[in-house]
């Protein structure tokens, strides 16, 4: 078909017959096909690949067709892996079958070994039943430490010199049998019979597997045992019961080594040379000739003496006797067998013979030791239970005997025969005398050994030991030590230092002569106490006067070189701790004494500080604290001493004693001295009284305030004690110094009638004035009270207390601003402080009084009783405008009616226009904004004064008619009726409030602004990929195919009113621009255009205001790239353990710009053959390289290309990996190893050094992780004696015990280790042997019993415990213990108790214990000392010092106080340093019948005390005493006698109210109280003196102690002088002298009445008798009358009448300062009672007064005439009334009357009267009638 080239711009549909067949529709990124597609003829292909050929390449399943790509390469793989299975599968069947076939050949191997082995023991109880031991014997050597301890070395770690025999070949080689030929003496057994004494331990020990449970072991033939035997006893054959052992026939003891005889001679049978014949002899035969006292050994048919020179021994019997086997030299120390040798012998012995005698080293020499090899070591080890371990002492226990006639014979050898031992004869033989004392001359030599002389002389031997072992002893440096007291065993002293020559290692150990064992060194030199340090070790005089405790220790090299050096322990006696004071450095004291004031507050009084020599830590203590007074509180460093109460009482204790005790931390462990006691003394001084005096205080104003301060009360303390003021009464009332009788006011009104109790005190004396109560100071100016004040330890002391009241003063006006009020106000309005005149803070006067307020005028002003003012008339409306002033005048009147005024200006403000707010819409001031109805202006209003205001009459002109105005609401606003173009425009408006005071205007201009059409904006350059399709963003990414699209924009500028385009279009169909301005291809550009070229077009917009404009676009088409392959290594792979088949070698992702899948990859190189590519998802943008088989280690190279679906490809060539071989790993351990020397298999080995406790041992093998995570799956070692399992973790194998491995030793193994990946690697181990150490001994003192009062039979006096650190079973049933007389061990569980068998004295004991546990390896010995101390016969002490007064009666306590009498009671007690089983005294008594002390301690008096006794005297006596345990002592003591005190009187207290005369007998003028210290009542009380007899004394109560001195008889004025003594029932007196009392003349006042009634009596008689007194006589009063009032009590008050006409008689006036009554003297008078106001109401003056005073001018009659009266009376007055409106004469008269009961001290008096009426306030004259008025 032709081609067909056309857009399409729809479906393409296919019908036949008009049905649809199928369809080609475009979507939106592809092409939809409906109903199949069948082609043929030709290929179908995709981006050039044919799809038909991959879907038939698919089908085939082969793996070369490349176009398949990762899917034919996966099918390979998985091919392949089938393919490997199988192998693998052949390969596994084939080793099952050789598995089979092993098992059976294993079945069959296993089947043998258990028949081969059914012998083999494989139980302890087995090994036991054949006789060996398989259990442990505290008897049997067991380990190398053993035979260590007896001189053996067994350990190739120990330095031997060169030459020393330390094998069993050695001694072969040198010529000694080490076998067992007949006859060859190889054996201790065989030195025994010969008479030497070897052992020192015991015949038979009980060790083996034959043991006899009865008493008797018997044997009636031959008894041969293989291990050991062991009985209780033998049978006795004898009478001495000694054991025996005998047979038949021959009795063989056998031995693997030797027959040994310990503690015992070898005692060989005695035969007489007669009784040789009947025996059956053998060579080597050993008898003793009793004919010729010989030792003699039966040989080539005869009987040889052993020491006899003379006789003969053949060659084989020669080589038999120097055939001495090891040990045999060893217990001899070195004495060779050619000692028994005969010259002959000596002379034909061999070179090699001689050779063999003389090396024997000096070491075995010396020590009696024999070096051996680990041959010798192991065969030790195996010891039947029948050999006995050889004493390295055995060589001292030769009988000197022996040792005598060895050196006989000796000496006895011939010359030659002493020559043939020193002489080696055959080649090479010579002297071995040497000349060693020589310069060495081989210069070959080294420098220390050329040139040097080492000056020896005898043996080669000695020349050698100079030259190559030369030895110096070591020196020790440590010098001598000191330590502190009670430093616990076990404590380190210091590690000894020392140096050795020839830097040999030096061994340290406790010298030989020091037995104490107080302390002990370790062999490192490390020096420990042993037991608790004390002084007492302090024994020997370290060369400087000092004792110490000499301690003698050994350095020994290892060539045995030692030295010993005693080095002294001074142990510092402990010290007790010491009282301080001021601090811990302060001086130290022995007691404390401080005086304290009984005001003293609770808290702390001191603080006495404490230290110790020692630092020890300190425990404080104390006896009482005397009830709880004082308290005792531990600071730390020191105590601080306390007083509890808040208040001591002198009164009642003047002293206090107590103790307070410290004592160190060995107080409690037997120190008895290290308590230090402190005696306190606390003294109490007494508390002096606050001191009042009369004072007069600051006062007030008498218009103050209620509560208002008036002063405050002044008192003083000489301890500034706090004060309290009480008990304020008023006591008088003053008006300028003359007194206010109290009474006359009752506080009616301020004016007339205040109050009398005006004030009142609070605690602290701060006097107020009380509330609501009424001052006048016209009337009353002084107020007098009464106060007291005391503080909390003494009584109340009392003072008078003036308070003046001044005048009032007048009010002070102020204000609150200046006063404005606006025009237009009306009646009522607030004046204000407001500059505007608007109400707002209302004008207001202020007073500092309390005031009643006047304004003026009345007709503009109003003020309320605030003194705010406001307005009474309207201002609107009158004359005052806006700017006028208004005046006024303010008054202030207070409650005294004084007055203060004061003048105010009110300024009128003006009422202001509308203020117009217009406010622009400058948003609409355009063409876009500007449109019909748009608002360009509002116009808001206001008016200062809150006016109203009508809109509708706002004013408005403008520029253009366009522009109107509208009323909007409360507004107006400004707006075009049409758009308004572009320009200039103006207006003006103007508007009145309601009151039309003011009219404002405002004017405003505008412009309108062109709007902007807008500019085209993009979002960067534009692109599009060459491949582009329709819809395909246009971007601004370069690639033209990602990132952000294209887009358009229009800006305006100004933008008016959110200026937005609403259209928006392109003129090239092929680019879209959408409404928001997006940009996409608007058909496919793919052949059409290519990358470089650009596609251009033309935008057009418009906006919502009709603004259009257009602009350019350009669009750039770009390329279309190949993909990019990124490569990642899979290094971890890279070894041997993970390059396996499948494991992934490399991964590459693959990436395309444009994203072209899918891709495919393709693998060629020199090694791609042994790689498989692994696609990793369906767009194959990831593959994996796989190995197909197990990589070797070598170099792989290969090549990769890949390719993008749109044809792109890229070659990556030359890559390769290497793979590596895996780590085998490395082992580590996680410390060093032990296991200790007893350990059984399946015990841990540790890490700790003990060897049996703490972190197991555990291996552990490290490797690189990076190889696939390997990890150890299994260990093996090479030692049995050590397992270990997969874990790693170490225990013991095959029994460490028994295999010969002992402490010091080392076990060795190899561990080969295997991971998961089958890698095998190895490594070495070493496990330390360690110690199994003896139980641990425990003194543990029973401290408390540690004395005599305890130590008693039955008590513990130490517990011995023990403890094994091993956890060993400890064997309590073999402790053995040794105890000093008078001490027994008593078993108590596990434990063993040290009791006494009776009671200890005081001294030193010692005990000692040994113990070993079920190993048995090593025996514990320790010993104890413990000392006894003497118990405290006890220590009287005493509460105090001790009184009696002496007038104390039988039965009274003698007591602490220093007064005798009161207080704490003498009280005794005992007390015991240190105190042993609470030690009390039991029984107490007194030496002095006189004194008598009871059970508790407490004393008495058993007679009066007086008159034996008297003060000053001292009573003593001896006190004994004895405690429960019998210790008894006494001790004297002393009671001092004190003085009764004489009564006192505290203080006189002066009745001076009462001090006046004309007072009847028996008033009261002073009263006292009487106080005793003793209280002896009843007092009594004698007066005298001049005037004594006037007074006389009264007794207030029952014991006489309160007193009245009363008047006599009626008092008189005058000083009265009296004395006072007061004694008490004892006799003691008390003389007061010199007092006085002095009675003053009897006060009196003069009282002004008014008398108001209705009668009007207008004559003397008349008066008198309306008064009461019709006759004038004097007689007949009338009851409720005037006279008969003022008779019967109503005189100095107000009262009323009911005689006659009821009259009110007023007082009006008084006085208690008149002298007289005469005014003729100034004015001094009468009229100084002041004004009688009587308010305009008509009343009679009435003048009362004394008659019986002192008073002068006393009327006898009254004048009425006019004055002077020419004629003149004695003693006549007239009245004249003054200040009144008509002054002048009173008609008057004058009466005297008795007053029922005395008034003031009157009885008589007088009155003056006018005989008329008087409404004047006036006062009135008394003048005499010769006087002129005044």
């Amino acid at each position: 078909m032709s081609k067909f080239v056309s857009e399409l711009s729809g479906s393409l549909i296919f019908r036949s017959a008009s049905v649809q067949q199928a369809s080609i529709v475009p979507l939106a990124n592809a092409i939809g096909l409906t109903g199949s597609l069948n082609i043929s003829g030709s290929k179908l292909t995709f981006n050039g690949s044919d799809i038909i050929q991959r879907i038939s390449n698919l089908e085939a399943g082969g793996s070369g067709g490349g176009s398949l790509g990762p899917l034919n390469t996966h099918s390979q793989s998985l091919n392949d892996f089938t393919q490997s299975y199988n192998v693998a599968s052949a390969s596994f069947d084939s080793r099952l079958d050789t598995a089979e076939t092993s098992a059976t050949t294993q079945d069959s191997l296993i089947s043998a070994l258990l028949s081969n082995t059914s012998s083999y023991f494989t139980s302890s109880q087995q090994l036991t039943d054949r006789g060996f031991l398989t259990s442990s014997n505290s008897s049997i050597v067991s380990s190398s430490a053993q035979i260590a301890t007896f001189g053996f070395l067994t350990s190739a770690s120990v330095s031997v010199p060169a030459g020393t025999v330390s094998s069993s070949a050695q001694i072969t080689t040198l010529g000694y049998i080490t076998g067992s030929p007949d006859g060859t003496i190889s054996s201790s057994t065989q030195l025994e019979a010969l008479g030497f004494s070897t052992d020192d331990v015991g015949v038979f020990i009980q060790t083996g597997s034959y043991y006899a449970t009865s008493n008797d072991l018997q044997v009636s033939g031959s008894l041969r045992v293989s291990g050991s035997i062991a009985a209780s006893s033998f049978t006795s054959t004898d009478i001495t019961g000694q054991p025996t052992l005998s047979s038949n026939s021959n009795l063989i003891l056998s031995a693997s080594d030797a027959v040994i005889i310990q503690n015992a001679l070898l005692r060989p049978g005695r035969f007489g040379n007669s009784g040789t014949g009947s025996l059956s002899s053998v060579d080597g035969d050993i008898m003793y000739n009793s004919s010729s006292n010989q030792l003699v050994v039966y040989s080539g048919s005869a009987w040889h003496n052993l020491l006899d020179s003379s006789t003969s021994i053949s060659a084989s019997s020669h080589a038999q006797r120097v055939a001495i086997s090891a040990s045999l030299a060893t217990t001899i120390g070195g004495l060779d067998a050619s000692g028994f040798a005969t010259d002959t012998e000596l002379s034909n012995l061999s070179a090699s013979a001689h050779v063999a005698r003389l090396n024997i080293t000096a070491s075995a020499v010396d020590t009696g030791s024999l070096v051996t090899t680990a041959s010798f070591n192991s065969y030790t080890s195996s010891y039947s239970s029948s050999v006995k371990v050889y004493n390295d002492q055995t060589n001292a226990a030769l009988s000197s005997s022996v040792d005598a006639h060895l050196d006989a014979n000796i000496t006895a050898l011939s010359q030659s025969a002493r020559i043939a031992r020193l002489q080696i004869t055959g080649s090479g033989g010579g002297s071995v005398s040497f000349d060693g004392n020589r310069v060495v001359s081989n210069t070959n030599l080294p420098s220390g050994v050329f040139n040097a002389n080492f000056g020896t002389t005898g043996s080669i031997q000695d020349f050698l030991s100079a030259v190559f072992f030369p030895n110096t002893s070591p020196s020790i440096s440590t010098g001598n030590q000191i330590q502190a007291e009670f430093i616990a065993s076990g404590s380190t002293i210091t590690t000894l230092a020392g140096s050795d020559a020839e830097g040999q290692p030096i061994s340290w150990s406790m010298g030989a002569s020091y037995t104490d064992d107080f302390v002990r060194t370790s062999t490192a030199g490390v020096l420990k106490w042993n037991t608790l340090a004390t002084a007492s070790m302090n024994t020997a005089d370290r060369g400087d006067g000092t004792l110490a405790h000499p301690v003698a220790v050994t350095a020994t090299d290892s060539f045995a070189g030692a030295t010993t050096k005693t080095i002294y322990i001074r142990v510092t006696p402990n010290e007790a701790p010491v009282w301080r004071e001021t601090s811990v450095g302060g001086n130290i004291i022995t007691s404390y004494t401080t005086t304290v004031s009984e005001a003293n507050p609770a808290g702390e009084i001191v603080k006495l500080y404490y230290t110790d020599p020692e630092s020890d830590s300190i425990t404080i203590t104390s006896s009482s604290h005397d009830s709880g007074h004082f308290s005792i509180t531990d600071g730390g460093t020191y105590v601080s001493i306390a007083q509890v109460p808040s208040l001591l009482d002198y009164e009642t204790r003047t002293q206090y004693v107590f103790t307070a005790s410290i004592q160190d931390e060995h107080f409690g462990a037997g120190d008895v001295d290290s308590i230090t006691h402190i005696p306190i003394t606390i003294n109490v001084s007494d508390n002096a009284s606050p001191t009042l005096n009369n004072q007069s205080i600051s006062g007030l104003n008498e218009n103050s305030s209620d509560g208002t301060g008036a002063g405050s009360i002044t008192a003083t303390d000489s301890e500034s004690n706090t004060l309290t003021f009480s008990n304020f009464t008023l006591a008088g009332l003053e008006l300028d110094g003359s007194t206010v009788s109290t009474g006359s006011y009752s506080g009616g009104s301020q004016l007339t009638d205040p109050h009398e109790d005006a004030f009142q005190m609070s605690s602290a004396g701060v006097v107020t004035r009380k509330a609501g109560v009424f001052l006048n100071s016209d009337l009353i100016n002084s107020y007098i009270y009464s106060a007291s004040v005391k503080d909390a330890y003494n009584t109340n002391v009392s003072a008078a207390i003036t308070i003046p009241v001044s005048d009032d003063t007048a009010p002070s006006i102020s204000t609150n601003g200046t006063f404005y009020i606006i025009e237009s106000s009306t009646n009522g309005t607030n004046i204000t402080t407001v500059a505007s005149g608007i109400p707002g803070t209302q004008a207001d006067f202020n007073a500092n009084q309390s005031v009643s307020w006047t304004v003026n005028p009345t007709s503009k002003f109003s003020i309320d009783s605030n003194g705010s003012i406001s307005l009474n008339y309207d201002i609107s409306g009158s004359s005052e405008t806006g700017g006028d002033v208004l005046a006024g005048s303010v008054t202030a009147s207070n409650a005294f009616a004084t007055t203060t005024s004061q003048t105010f200006n009110v300024n009128v403000t003006n009422n202001a226009g509308p203020t117009m707010s217009p406010t622009v819409q400058s948003a609409n001031l355009n063409t876009n904004g500007a449109s019909s109805g748009s608002a360009l202006y509002t116009i808001s209003f206001s008016d200062p004064e809150g006016d109203a205001i009508d809109l509708t009459g706002f004013n408005f002109t403008t520029s253009d008619a366009r522009v109107i105005a509208t009323i909007i609401g409360g507004e107006i606003k400004i707006a075009p009726n049409t758009n308004l173009p572009a320009g200039t425009y103006y207006w003006t408006g103007s508007i009145a409030d309601a009151n039309g005071f003011e009219t404002t205007s405002v004017s405003q201009s505008f412009t309108i602004a062109q709007a902007d059409d807008g500019t085209l904006t993009t979002n960067g350059t534009f692109y599009i990929i060459e491949s582009g399709e329709s819809g395909s963003n246009i971007v601004t990414n370069s690639n033209g195919r990602s990132g952000t699209q294209g887009s358009l924009g229009v800006t305006y500028s100004p933008n008016y009113n959110s200026a937005a385009y609403n259209s928006i279009s392109s003129s090239n169909h092929r680019i879209v621009v959408d409404g928001s301005g997006d940009l996409t291809l608007g058909q496919n550009i793919s052949g059409s255009f290519n990358s470089g070229d650009s596609i251009t077009s033309t935008i057009n917009w418009s906006d919502q205001y009709g603004n259009t404009d257009t602009d350019t676009i350009s669009v750039n088409v770009t390329l279309n790239a190949s993909p990019s392959a990124s490569f990642t290594n899979t290094t971890g792979n890279y070894n041997t353990n993970e390059a396996v088949s499948q494991s992934s070698m490399a991964a590459f992702t693959i990436s395309d710009t444009e994203s072209d899948t899918p891709y495919t990859a393709s693998l060629s190189g020199t090694d791609a053959g042994k790689l498989n590519l692994i696609p990793g998802n369906i767009a194959s943008s990831s593959f994996t390289i796989q190995a197909v088989e197990q990589l070797v280690t070598q170099s792989y190279n290969y090549n990769v290309v890949i390719r993008d679906n749109f044809g792109k490809q890229t070659d990556y060539n030359g890559r390769s990996f290497t793979i590596a071989a895996a780590n085998t790993g490395t082992m580590s351990t996680n410390g060093t190893f032990y296991v200790i020397e007893s350990a059984i298999g399946g015990n841990n080995i540790v890490t700790n050094s003990n060897g049996r406790t703490g972190t197991q041992a555990d291996l552990s093998v490290s490797y690189d992780s990076s190889q696939g995570n390997p990890s150890v799956q299994s260990f093996t070692s090479s030692n049995a004696l050590i397992a270990v399992n997969n874990s790693g973790n170490l225990t013991v194998g095959n029994p460490i015990s028994g295999s010969g491995n002992l402490n010091g030793s080392t076990i060795n193994s190899n561990i080969t280790f295997t991971d998961n990946f089958g890698n095998v690697g190895s490594g070495s181990i070493s496990v330390n042997i360690t110690e199994n150490t003896a139980p641990d001994i425990i003194f543990s003192n029973t401290s408390g019993n540690l004395n005599t009062n305890l130590a008693r039979s039955g008590s513990t006096l130490t517990t011995i415990s023990f403890s094994d650190i091993e956890s060993n079973t400890i064997l309590y049933d073999n402790f053995v213990g040794a105890e000093s007389a008078g001490l027994n061990f008593k078993r108590s569980g596990n434990t063993f108790l040290v009791q006494p068998t009776g009671s200890l004295a005081a001294g030193s004991f010692t005990i000692s214990g040994s113990i070993t546990d079920s190993h048995g390896f090593s025996t514990n010995t320790e010993a104890h000392t413990f000392n006894i101390a003497q118990a405290d016969n006890g220590t009287l002490t005493k509460n105090g010092t001790f009184y009696i007064i002496e007038s104390a009666v039988s039965g009274a306590e003698v007591v602490t106080n220093s007064n005798g009498r009161t207080g704490t009671q003498a009280d005794l007690g005992v007390s015991y340093s240190p105190n042993y089983g609470s030690a009390a005294f039991t029984t107490i008594s007194s030496s002095n019948h006189q004194i008598v002390v009871d059970s508790t301690g407490g004393l008495e008096s058993s007679i009066a005390i007086n008159p034996t006794y008297s003060s000053g005297g001292t009573i003593s006596t001896t006190i004994y005493w004895e405690d429960q345990y019998g210790n008894t002592d006494n001790e004297a003591i002393s009671i001092n006698v004190q003085a009764n005190q004489s009564p006192t009187v505290a203080s006189f207290t002066d009745v001076t109210s009462n001090w006046t005369a004309s007072n009847a007998q028996g008033t009261d003028l002073v009263t006292f109280t009487i106080s005793d210290t003793e209280s002896n009542t009843p007092y009594s009380v004698t007066l005298t003196g001049a005037e004594s007899s006037e007074l006389q004394v009264n007794y207030l109560n029952a014991d006489s102690s309160s007193i009245a001195i009363e008047a006599a008889s009626t008092t008189t004025a005058g000083t009265k002088n009296y004395n006072v003594r007061v004694t008490d029932n004892f006799g003691k007196q008390t003389d007061y002298t010199g007092r006085t009392i002095t009675i003053a003349s009897q006060p009196f006042s003069v009282y002004g009445y008014g008398i108001n009634w209705a009668a009007n009596p207008s004559s003397q008689a008349q008066m008198i008798a309306t008064a009461g007194d019709v006759g004038g006589d004097g007689v007949g009063i009338a009851a409720g009358s005037v006279i008969s009032e003022l008779q019967s009590g109503s005189l100095g008050s107000t009262y009323t009448t009911t005689y006659g006409a009821a009259a009110t008689v007023t007082k009006y006036l008084s006085s208690s300062t008149l002298t007289t009554l005469d005014d003729n003297n100034g004015g001094n008078g009468v009229s100084s009672l002041g004004y009688f106001n009587f308010s305009g109401t008509a009343q009679h003056v009435l003048i009362v007064f004394p008659s019986a005073s002192s008073l002068a001018g006393k009327p006898v009659s009254m004048y009425d005439g006019v004055p002077p009266d020419s004629s003149g009376t004695d003693n006549e007055f007239y009245l004249y009334a003054k200040d009144a409106s008509i002054p002048g004469t009173l008609g008057s008269g004058v009466y005297y009357f008795d007053t029922e009961n005395p008034v003031e001290g009157h009885s008589r008096w007088g009155m003056i009267y006018a005989e008329g009426k008087n409404t004047n306030n006036s006062r009135a004259f008394l003048m005499p009638d010769s006087a002129s008025a005044p």
